[in-house]
């Protein structure tokens, strides 16, 4: 019984045959997988979760070798930076942009207040797993039409041919061989030759020294305009151990009721992470002030604590309570936009404002980016750009087939 399951899971090679056990694709996920987590079963599942994902990037790098040769056409007049400042386990009702009691995000909140950062609503993201995200992310797939990353173009190899010098700074990873997942992703061989201008070679404890880093890294970049990837640790846990210095907020600040000391203290370990990390986008922030930049700020996923849900962390599915959806796939998403790029391009300024409150998708960001660089390529659809006038708005999927409306 034990050889067909794993005969089974071995035979099965790519997302859509099969999905990983801890949770992200359930439906597609053995009840007698998880009882009989024996080291023969867990062997086995290793095996294939590994080939699948060989297999998968593989795949993905073939198809991107359609992508490079000569450059895009695209509107000359749009001369502008572009930065992606990815986070880590970003909750919304733990952000004082959101509506939290504490102030864990002051200098962020004074860009609010002076008209330069716009706060998106609804914005959900396709899985809460980092690996997951990225893939789908930085790919033009659509998770609720059921198309799947690897058969999709990674689109800052398009923004590239569009003219933009790109680069990657990752506080996560260095290298392919750093994992099995996103760093082979981000640091492919194609990525290396036709994409990428720069890319980070250290990562950091935290992610303070890691921003001076990446802002020495970003000035002796070269002439043109650029789009920059930032990828933070964020306050993915153990929150405890993403910031420095001495703490803000204590115990004593949590007042949410049945929580005991030790409760309290998980949760103001991770509002002093929001708070250091507020201080961290604006860090980055500042090193892009004084040019024509758009700058948007996310989070992967979200995250439980004690004061939120049952279980802190993200180890266990509950797609029946829609609270725990609106924890873990609802996300913090924000665009900041530098005064020189509101003062000539007003037109594109409004056009982010306008879509503040719709419904979006993070695995659509390249058709927003793409829309913004006007690059005219039949791998941009307007109906799934969220600013555009074309947007339609559809059911938001996860990939484990969660409703997000």
């Amino acid at each position: 019984m034990q050889i067909v399951f794993m005969a089974r899971g071995i035979a099965a090679m790519n997302q859509g045959q099969r999905g990983p056990v801890h949770g992200t694709r359930t439906d597609l996920t053995l009840p007698i997988q998880l009882n009989l987590a024996d080291p023969i079963t867990k062997t086995a599942d290793i095996i294939c979760e590994y080939r699948r994902i060989y297999a998968d990037i593989d795949s993905w790098a073939e198809l991107q070798t359609s992508v490079p040769g000569s450059p895009m056409d695209c509107d000359s007049t749009r001369d502008f930076n572009i930065a992606l400042v990815i986070g880590e386990s970003f909750i919304r009702s733990h952000s004082s942009l959101y509506g939290y009691a504490l102030p864990t995000n002051p200098l962020l909140e004074k860009e609010l207040q002076a008209g330069r950062l716009v706060l998106f609503t609804d914005m959900a993201t396709p899985a809460n797993l980092t690996t997951e995200v990225m893939r789908n992310v930085l790919n033009l797939n659509d998770v609720s039409s059921g198309e799947p990353w690897y058969q999709s173009i990674y689109f800052p190899a398009l923004i590239k041919r569009a003219g933009w010098n790109v680069y990657h700074f990752d506080n996560q990873t260095v290298g392919r061989g750093s994992d099995s997942g996103i760093s082979r992703l981000f640091y492919s061989d194609f990525n290396l030759q036709y994409t990428l201008d720069g890319v980070s070679d250290t990562v950091f404890a935290f992610d303070a020294p890691y921003a001076r880093y990446a802002a020495d890294r970003v000035a002796n970049r070269k002439p043109g305009k650029s789009m920059v990837i930032y990828h933070l640790l964020g306050q993915h846990f153990p929150a405890s151990e993403r910031y420095e210095g001495e703490p803000h907020f204590s115990a004593a600040d949590i007042t949410v009721a049945g929580l005991d000391d030790s409760k309290k203290q998980l949760v103001a370990h991770y509002d002093n992470a929001t708070l250091y990390n507020d201080a961290v986008v604006a860090g980055i922030i500042d090193s892009w002030r004084d040019s024509p930049t758009l700058l948007f700020y996310f989070s992967d996923h979200g995250e439980d604590l004690p004061d939120l849900g049952p279980v802190g962390g993200r180890v266990s599915s509950n797609p029946d309570d829609p609270a725990w959806l609106e924890r873990q796939f609802h996300i913090p998403f924000m665009v900041w936009i530098s005064d020189s790029f509101e003062e000539r391009y007003p037109c594109l300024a409004e056009k982010i404002r306008r879509a503040a409150d719709r419904p979006a998708m993070l695995d659509k960001l390249g058709y927003i980016i793409l829309g913004l660089t006007g690059a005219r390529t039949p791998y941009y659809k307007a109906e799934r750009d969220v600013l555009d006038s074309a947007w339609r708005a559809e059911p938001r999927m996860t990939i484990g087939g969660f409703s997000c409306d």
